[in-house]
């Protein structure tokens, strides 16, 4: 298996705190460390031919896969909903598709209809990390 070490990954990037006013009071107002990862991998997993993008966060729980289409499934926290795995699959889809398939998953979590409450979450953290992870393990696999 060809992994890659984790990265860890700037809070700040993800959580901006910000001021909300209510009831006259000023409240600064940021996300729980615990629904903020840590750290990312992104490799490819030849036994499974599958390339994987995993985020590690405070704690760690069960997770359940969930098929955002037919070559692509994320691993979800069963309790928190948190984003922990992406998975795709290299024997239907070539490396290049891979963006697109991240995108797939971005369009998931950014739809109403997503089953996950977490949906604007996870969203976020795609986009803060998912692009840098992906350009990392690209590269690793082109020099790796």
């Amino acid at each position: 298996m060809n992994r890659i070490a984790w990265s860890s990954l700037e809070a700040q990037k993800l959580d901006k705190p910000r001021t909300e006013k209510t009831n006259g009071m000023k409240l600064e107002v940021s996300l729980s460390p615990y629904d903020i990862p840590q750290a990312a991998r992104a490799y490819y997993c030849a036994e499974k031919d599958r390339f994987i993008v995993e985020f590690r966060y405070l704690t760690e729980e069960v997770q359940t896969p969930r098929a955002i289409q037919e070559h692509t499934t994320v691993y979800e926290g069963k309790n928190s909903g948190r984003l922990y795995a992406i998975h795709c699959d290299l024997k239907a889809m070539n490396i290049d598709e891979l963006d697109i398939a991240i995108n797939l998953v971005k369009d998931d979590f950014d739809s109403p209809q997503s089953q996950n409450p977490r949906r604007d979450k996870n969203l976020k953290v795609l986009e803060a990390y998912g692009d840098d992870v992906l350009h990392r393990a690209s590269e690793q696999m082109a020099f790796g």
